[in-house]
């Protein structure tokens, strides 16, 4: 690994706020992650902010990384899901991956909403899946298909990190 790779990742992790927070338990938790990956050991954890559990592929790119390591400060996104969606009401959400998203959406809008989540490639729709079950949602429908303005058939590129897919 190059230094100016080095440094590309340490400003990423300067930039955060929760890693400015708490340096030394996001360095901690990269390193159990990197662990975990090194010996294909899965995690569940809990986002306690959402009300939530994932479980997370020991994957050391991507989002599981992100998640593992961020927790509830993975993605400033996610506090827009608080802000605009409530009890009763309708997400899609496209490219579920795991299913952080979908996880966080269907615990805001309750029983009485729904969260229709897409995700085309296999592997990751079974941590959906899994990510639904352990959660207890019955709110979601997970459909297993990519989404697109044509009706047809195309090949889905596969990366390393499932977010890119």
């Amino acid at each position: 690994m190059g230094i100016d790779k080095i440094r590309g990742q340490w400003r990423y992790l300067a930039s955060r706020p929760d890693f400015r927070e708490g340096r030394l338990g996001v360095l901690f938790r990269l390193f159990a992650w990197r662990l975990r990956c090194a010996f294909k050991k899965s995690a569940e954890i809990r986002l306690p902010k959402f009300d939530v559990s994932l479980f997370l592929p020991p994957q050391w790119r991507g989002t599981a990384k992100m998640v593992y390591v961020f927790r509830d400060g993975y993605d400033p996104g996610l506090q827009l899901l608080t802000k605009f969606l409530g009890p009763g009401k309708t997400m899609i959400d496209v490219g579920a991956n795991i299913g952080i998203f979908t996880v966080v959406a269907a615990r805001r809008v309750g029983e009485q909403g729904t969260v229709v989540a897409f995700e085309p490639t296999e592997s990751t729709f079974e941590m959906l899946e899994r990510n639904l079950a352990l959660n207890q949602f019955r709110n979601v429908k997970p459909m297993r298909m990519a989404l697109s303005d044509q009706a047809g058939k195309m090949r889905l590129y596969l990366s390393g990190d499932s977010g890119r897919n």
